[in-house]
């Protein structure tokens, strides 16, 4: 559940949510992130994982492949609906997941995209699109 007060149970906090409706283009996106990123705390270099919504359909995920190699090309990088498939509100799944790797520190090898190092993780950014129309971007931190 979510609470506005942080307790003993606390897993993660989300540091801030980001909507963006019908891209152009995946370059628009990538600008769009970009953008985004440079507002957040720590800036682009404090994200530690990117959890990409990929789903496997390759016009879908030519977006998620484009923003890995060009806005994310020295964070280590991870999938997430190979592990739940693709749904409206799988964003929510991906926030869990999200919030257990932060707690536990560890990402399973089964969604990892690449062999990219990766240190401890206090922050994990969750990209996800459904059907490239709908575009969001879920930012969270450690407790």
């Amino acid at each position: 559940a979510l609470n506005r007060q942080k307790s003993p149970e606390s897993m993660a906090r989300i540091l801030s949510t980001e909507p963006y409706f019908n891209p152009l283009s995946p370059q628009a996106t990538g600008k769009w992130i970009t953008e985004v990123l440079a507002k957040a705390p720590d800036g682009p270099e404090g994200i530690d994982l990117v959890l990409l919504g990929m789903n496997g359909d390759n016009r879908m995920d030519e977006s998620y492949r484009y923003l890995a190699a060009q806005c994310f090309k020295q964070v280590p990088c991870a999938c997430f609906k190979n592990l739940c498939g693709e749904y409206d509100t799988v964003s929510s799944f991906a926030l869990f997941l999200a919030a257990v790797m932060l707690k536990k520190q560890r990402v399973p090898a089964a969604i990892r995209l690449d062999e990219r190092p990766l240190r401890m993780i206090r922050k994990i950014l969750i990209y996800n699109h459904v059907r490239n129309r709908n575009h969001s971007l879920i930012l969270l931190s450690a407790c």
